[in-house]
């Protein structure tokens, strides 16, 4: 179970809050959209995003939208600018340091205007993307025509400088920038937490990835896409981004076990460059197994809960890689929530959950773990368990215990 604060349990602070978002609003929901949907509830939210790409930019600003801003409910915003420098390239520090610094100044320009214009009283600032947040404006910017700036809080989520696309040694400079001159630091995963980089920050709480609980218990009625699988097949389902870290070895292996084994992929391909590639290997996997693997590309959030509860049985296939190793998959709590058995791939992070999901690390273990999660998929008593396990996890509950951490600390600055 996840950290709770050491403060003793008190009434929650007034403020408002900047997110800033490294996943843009849209069809997929990850951690920064649940908590701005949580926050909104009783505060102001600014859900701040990465500005689209280039061509659209282009277009925007020729219609004269420099800034687009978008109500999405009573008291949540998405904002984002359409004037950025790209930084996205190799090597050239010096460079992609003068780009961020004309970025963040430029963001910062025109969000404290957009803050006046919205009536934002005391502001919490919160984000996890390290290129998007700007930090020096934010630690010089105490004060706004609206209220102070309380608490500066990085939510720090994944392992960044270890995605293909990312410059590791930039990556690793900016994110300590960051962290060291944030008064909280939230992570999401131990690993995280422990970091050399990490080690020595001041005031470092564990808030791990959640799940919308009540959306994934209710009853549904099974997509007619699954008409397209072998009948009475045992579907095992994966949900997420396709990239190089999924494991497409291990579902060919459990189709391999048995004749009534089902694999279905849900999910858009992470990077550009490599759907091409990805396609091909689906198309190749798809015509060897026929009417057993089945590939229904990307869900919106809201319509995902029929799919999962559909599945017999849940896979988090990745291969270890150090992007991999540092997180916490908010699918696992979106499985368990819909009573379903997980096998996924043995990483450190996962083995706190070795009671509730099945761990592998050879192919060995799969086979023990697929007639483990087989044997059980009728049993209601461990659907239960697995249901009240996901329901700790609750969002609320995450978010709220992250309100009152960041609640105890501006008290303490005012009692001082």
């Amino acid at each position: 179970m996840f950290v709770h604060s050491k403060r003793e349990k008190m009434s929650t602070q007034k403020f408002d809050i900047i997110y800033f978002s490294i996943d843009k609003w849209g069809k997929v929901k990850k951690r920064p959209h649940h908590f701005a949907k949580e926050l909104s509830k009783d505060r102001k939210v600014l859900f701040v995003e990465d500005a689209p790409p280039l061509k659209r930019r282009v277009l925007n600003i020729m219609k004269g939208n420099i800034v687009h801003l978008s109500k999405l409910n009573r008291n949540l915003w998405q904002v984002y600018l359409n004037i950025r420098l790209s930084f996205k390239f190799k090597g050239f520090i010096k460079i992609k340091c003068f780009a961020l610094k004309f970025n963040h100044k430029v963001l910062w320009h025109f969000l404290k205007k957009t803050v006046g214009t919205l009536e934002f009283s005391d502001i919490v600032v919160l984000g996890n993307d390290i290129y998007l947040y700007p930090i020096n404006e934010v630690c010089s910017s105490s004060n706004f025509n609206s209220g102070r700036i309380l608490e500066i809080v990085y939510d720090c989520v994944d392992e960044h400088r270890a995605f293909p696309d990312a410059d590791y040694d930039f990556a690793n400079q900016v994110e300590q920038k960051l962290s060291q001159n944030s008064d909280i630091v939230f992570f999401t995963a131990k690993k995280l937490m422990r970091k050399p980089e990490m080690i020595g920050l001041r005031n470092t709480y564990y808030i791990p990835n959640g799940v919308e609980y009540e959306k994934f218990i209710s009853p549904c009625i099974t997509p007619t896409e699954f008409s397209q699988v072998k009948t009475n097949s045992i579907i095992f389902g994966y949900t997420g981004a396709i990239t190089e870290w999924v494991d497409f070895e291990m579902m060919e292996e459990i189709l391999n076990m048995d004749e009534n084994y089902a694999v279905c992929l849900i999910g858009g391909f992470l990077y550009k460059n490599e759907e091409k590639h990805f396609k091909n290997k689906i198309s190749k996997i798809s015509q060897k197994y026929r009417n057993r693997f089945l590939f229904l590309g990307v869900k919106p959030y809201e319509e995902l809960p029929p799919y999962i509860k559909s599945f017999d049985i849940c896979l988090i296939p990745f291969k270890l890689r150090e992007v991999t190793q540092s997180a916490l998959p908010i699918k696992t709590f979106e499985y368990l929530a819909a009573g379903k058995g997980v096998i996924s791939t043995r990483w450190k992070e996962m083995e706190q959950f070795s009671d509730i999901i099945s761990l592998v690390s050879n192919k060995k273990e799969l086979k023990t773990a697929v007639a483990h999660e087989v044997a059980l998929i009728n049993n209601e008593e461990i659907r239960k368990k697995r249901m009240d396990f996901a329901k700790n996890y609750d969002w609320n509950k995450i978010v709220k215990n992250s309100v009152e951490i960041i609640s105890g600390f501006i008290k303490c600055k005012q009692d001082k």
